[in-house]
């Protein structure tokens, strides 16, 4: 699964807007920083971050972020995907 941000979003425009962004977020003011609406590498990162905490998504599934730079079309892998754990059975070995 791929999180895909990109720059000169225009949710940016409203970080001086506290009150528009709890609502587009539906979220309380206190948790707007969370959200890193002004950075969009931090929030991809976050992003990422929620989808891996998610104990109902499949386990072998890779989840990686990426930004894309809208001024020069550039791709930036900013959280590279993680593989699950490998898990050995030893005991089949003997």
């Amino acid at each position: 699964m791929i999180v895909l941000q990109h720059t000169d979003c225009g949710i940016t425009r409203l970080a001086g807007d506290p009150a528009m962004l709890t609502h587009y977020f539906q979220i309380q003011e206190g948790e707007l920083k969370k959200k890193a609406v002004t950075d969009p590498r931090a929030a991809v990162a976050v992003d990422v971050a929620l989808l891996r905490a998610i104990p109902a998504l499949p386990g072998e599934w890779l989840v990686s972020g990426l930004v894309n730079d809208v001024a020069t079309g550039l791709v930036e892998v900013v959280v590279p995907r993680q593989f699950p754990p490998l898990y050995i059975n030893y005991s089949a070995c003997t």
